[in-house]
């Protein structure tokens, strides 16, 4: 399978003991299923209402600990499932069959169908080793999805991995839709000889300009792919010899952006504008029009630092971070001075779940399936563990004030009540957005962004994107490119005035004419309102076109910034 050689006899046996996906086939399937079922569509629908984790054993499959998962593991481990190349070499065929070791064999549909069925139940999440699943069913989306924008293919490739940067952009481009017509995007034309830097950069431009990838219009959605990484020892640096506005492609990550959860077809961040690119002479320069809306007062990083404490039902170290995330905000004076919110715990349940739905429409507002996550997680903290929780004062929980009332609630009895808590506080655990940084503005915005999220940040929205943005100021200094000529006091006319000056003065000798200054439509570099990317942010109050009705009234104003 991966043309190793090794270990053949050890996975043959491996694959032999795992049988068992054979009967999660059969689970899949059900005796009342006709036909042949459309495993695809099943994930989906599963994925729709994903079921709070339960022991496999409770569907006749081996209990977690089982040798068997520690065999799919094995399996898993082996580097095909995480080449790049691999999806074409799949995708090129109607009909695929995985050949193991000297005698198993492996049909792809029925392979498929039990890993979906294994996502959809989250057993990736709560069984060690089972990661790599969810690269078999990206595997499968694009075996289904023949030729979708460059874009798309983009997205699906983030766990995959290449031995040659460039690989990452030209294992899938025949893949997509740009593949057809090749003449018309000379700057997607196939060149190793190239910079795998330059070329990031041209798939990125491409990416903003081309239509069709998320709608009729282009969008900024590949801004949204962009991840900023700590090293190992836990340090952040930016990168000297790429631009931040550019995704890192050449690195395996599973970050989930925002732009691609399904809640985010109800954002309007921007309306239907679309990105406005100011032409730079510098291809490192991405210079996009926008509006600059506050800047970060407070950062919290508790869901950052939080350690697995391996509980499959409820994490108690992330309940201890949400809640003292709430304990802050709700104590601080700029929500509660500032009072941009009518009701602090609706907003910070959209916050801390970057927008995402939490149940089922008409169950519940997000306020209320954080209030039923603060119940159960004290009463399961003092079953668990009792005595480790600090004590939590009465005024920190949420009140009816913080709340959204809903009519599904009005009529239910305590017993219903009871019965919907645990669901709701389950429900509530899995949306928690982990590994962001929850911030608060100068003015009162509540929002949650990358873990680099910093104090003196800046919270921006960029026409054409779908959700606000963390913008950093480049300032003079280690961080600020060798190749960026920045000026902070003076204005760029003023700074190319200078300088034009500059070229014919003389102290020892008569002025002989009138020095003219370059014209106002100069080629050099910009010095002024230059920006790192930070990264995508959710942020209560600007995901509704907010920001774009303050600039119309006058509150707020467009600039330009160049992002490098």
């Amino acid at each position: 399978m991966d043309g190793t050689g090794n270990d053949r006899d050890e996975v043959d046996i491996a694959i032999k003991a795992m049988s068992f996906l054979k009967k999660a086939h059969r689970i899949v399937r059900g005796k009342d299923t006709v036909g042949k079922l459309d495993y695809q569509e099943l994930f989906m629908s599963n994925a729709g209402g994903m079921q709070p984790f339960e022991d496999p054993s409770t569907v006749g499959l081996p209990k977690v600990g089982a040798p068997e998962w520690e065999s799919l593991s094995k399996f898993l481990s082996r580097p095909w499932f995480s080449r790049v190349w691999i999806i074409q070499e799949a995708s090129s065929v109607d009909h695929t069959l995985l050949m193991v070791g000297k005698n198993a064999r492996l049909g792809w549909g029925q392979l498929s169908q039990a890993v979906n069925w294994f996502i959809a139940r989250a057993y990736p999440d709560n069984i060690d080793g089972l990661r790599v699943l969810s690269n078999i069913s990206m595997i499968e989306t694009c075996r289904r999805y023949k030729t979708p924008p460059l874009m798309r293919r983009l997205d699906q490739i983030s766990r995959f991995n290449s031995t040659v940067p460039h690989d990452k952009i030209y294992a899938v481009l025949g893949l997509s839709i740009e593949s057809l017509t090749p003449e018309k995007y000379p700057r997607l034309r196939v060149d190793y000889a190239r910079d795998w830097e330059a070329v990031f950069r041209d798939v990125a431009r491409h990416c903003i300009e081309m239509p069709g990838s998320y709608g009729p219009k282009p969008t900024l959605h590949i801004l949204s792919s962009v991840r900023q990484e700590r090293d190992d020892e836990g340090n952040f640096a930016w990168d000297k010899r790429q631009s931040s506005w550019v995704p890192k492609w050449d690195k395996i990550h599973s970050n989930c952006a925002i732009v691609q959860r399904m809640s985010h077809f109800t954002f309007q961040t921007t309306y239907d504008t679309e990105p406005c690119i100011v032409e730079s002479q510098d291809d490192r320069i991405l210079s996009l029009k926008g509006i600059v809306v506050d800047r970060i007062a407070k950062v919290y990083t508790h869901l950052d630092d939080i350690r697995n404490d391996h509980d499959p039902m409820f994490s108690l170290n992330q309940f201890r971070a949400v809640i003292k995330i709430w304990k802050a905000i709700l104590w601080g004076w700029e929500v509660n001075g500032r009072g941009r919110y009518s009701l602090n715990g609706e907003a910070f349940a959209k916050v801390i779940t970057g927008g995402s739905a939490c149940g089922p429409p008409g169950t519940g507002s997000p306020g209320q399936y954080f209030t039923a996550y603060y119940e159960f997680g004290l009463q399961y903290a003092k079953e668990e563990e009792p005595g480790t929780l600090p004590t939590f004062s009465a005024f920190s929980s949420p009140n009816k004030r913080d709340i959204e009332e809903w009519p599904c609630m009005e009529n239910t009895s305590s017993e219903e009540a009871l019965e919907r808590l645990p669901l709701m506080a389950l429900r509530f655990n899995i949306a928690v957005d982990i590994e962001r940084a929850i911030f608060v503005t100068e003015t009162g915005y509540i929002g949650s962004g990358p873990p680099i999220t910093r104090v003196g940040d800046e919270v921006c929205v960029l026409y054409g994107g779908k959700t606000p943005f963390v913008v950093q100021k480049v300032t003079k200094g280690p961080n600020c490119p060798e190749w960026l000529d920045l000026d902070l006091d003076l204005p760029i006319s003023s700074v190319e005035k200078f300088k034009g000056s500059l070229k014919s003065w003389n102290p020892f000798q008569k002025k002989s004419k009138e020095c003219t200054p370059p014209p106002a439509k100069s080629n050099a570099l910009p010095r002024t309102d230059c920006y790192r990317l930070v990264g995508e942010c959710y942020v209560e109050g600007l995901q509704k076109g907010e920001a774009l009705d303050l600039r119309d009234k006058g509150d707020l104003h467009e600039k330009v910034l160049h992002l490098v």
